[in-house]
């Protein structure tokens, strides 16, 4: 199998051209798919249906709202071979103070522009694996899929629309956030969490005749700060290390001259698998509890903020895992190197279609630190490098 393996990939590899991939991606950061374009990810999605269609692939548009579709594409037939998903997330976060984004310039071997690193770098690598081996003419036992999502920046609502509608469906998944090409096998899942605490109002000359909601505010970020996070640090995870949380936003007041009768406290829990969204909130329920004990006046209430964010579970896929080792055995074979497996800092897609039973990793071209920055860039070398891998692993497991 390796052999003809190798033997096909040879083949694959001559489509692959740095011209090509380097004006994929240009072509792609100029189509704005932000929640503040007046599109969303529509353009980009019908950029990329034309793109696989123009070499015969078998491409499909999947609307999760009326104007915001997902765009899969699909090489092979999947009746007697594994299937294989590239994943990665149609949309950008804004320009923000990004100067020129949509106007993508190289310098230095570096492309420069929103969306280059999260992840239009990736996408164009996967879509470049996909249409090279189409263009090789080989032929798949299994499937090889590519699925761009919406909304990842959100609520992840296009990676949650695979899971809950089973489709389109593999046994394998790459999404391809930004790893400098290293694998990571797990990340830790993300939830925000809002308390808000009550008060009384009264004039701001007589403060003793109401109750301060930040004065009380702050008793609890105290509490949560000399107690909760000691706790969290003995549900230390094996892979992903010790749950987190960082008190982000805090709101109260209206004036100088009023007692605040209420503050906000906005909260980013960072968990693993031995917790889970009714743990976290029971935490802060305790500490409350505890507060309101000491002084009946004491009053807050805990919600999830899922507006925000939806669900965002944690990501654990086992070292030993077949794919996980076919993986560091392609890293092996085309580039030479020993791949040391990862653990992801931030949230990804992965962790969502892990629950529709899609064995996933995180593996994608650039550097995270670029992601959402002002300077956002990527190496053209390592496109191309991730897009050699994608289509060797594509090859790997599908023929």
């Amino acid at each position: 199998m390796t052999i003809k393996v190798d033997q096909a990939f040879k083949t694959v590899d001559q489509e692959i051209s740095e011209k090509e991939v380097s004006d994929l991606l240009l072509d792609l950061i100029r189509i704005e798919s932000h929640k503040e374009s007046d599109t969303d990810e529509l353009t980009i999605c019908k950029f990329i249906d034309s793109f696989f269609r123009a070499d015969c692939i078998d491409s499909e548009l999947d609307f999760v709202t009326d104007s915001r579709p997902n765009i899969y594409a699909t090489l092979g037939k999947g009746a007697k071979g594994k299937n294989l998903m590239l994943n990665g997330h149609t949309d950008t976060v804004p320009s923000y103070n990004m100067t020129d984004p949509f106007n993508p310039t190289i310098h230095g071997g570096l492309v420069y522009g929103r969306g280059a690193v999260d992840m239009k770098g990736a996408i164009a690598a996967m879509m470049i694996a996909v249409v090279a081996i189409k263009r090789a003419n080989i032929s798949l036992r299994g499937k090889l899929l590519f699925t761009g999502v919406i909304d990842e920046e959100q609520r992840c609502i296009g990676a949650k629309r695979i899971v809950d509608q089973k489709y389109p469906l593999a046994d394998y998944a790459i999404v391809g956030e930004p790893t400098n090409l290293q694998i990571m096998i797990g990340h830790k899942g993300m939830e925000w969490i809002e308390i808000t605490v009550h008060g009384q109002s009264s004039h701001g000359s007589t403060p003793e005749k109401g109750v301060n909601a930040i004065s009380q505010a702050t008793k609890l970020i105290h509490l949560i700060e000399k107690e909760l996070i000691n706790d969290l640090k003995k549900k230390k995870d094996p892979l992903l290390g010790e749950p987190t949380l960082n008190i982000g936003v805090i709101q109260g007041g209206v004036d100088p001259n009023v007692i605040p009768n209420t503050c906000k406290i906005s909260i980013d829990r960072r968990w693993v698998p031995s917790e889970s969204t009714q743990s976290m909130k029971q935490d802060f329920e305790k500490i409350i509890n505890e507060l309101h004990k000491k002084d009946p006046t004491f009053k807050a209430d805990v919600r999830r903020m899922s507006e925000a964010t939806g669900v965002h579970v944690p990501l654990s896929t086992p070292s030993e895992h077949v794919f996980v080792k076919d993986l560091q055995n392609g890293m092996q074979k085309l580039f030479n190197v020993d791949s040391d497996l990862g653990v992801f800092q931030g949230w990804s897609d992965a962790a969502q279609l892990s629950t529709a039973g899609i064995t996933s990793v995180v593996c994608g071209p650039g550097d995270i630190k670029y992601a959402h920055a002002n300077d956002e860039q990527i190496p053209v070398s390592e496109v191309i490098k991730a897009a050699r891998f994608y289509a060797y692993m594509a090859l790997k497991i599908c023929m």
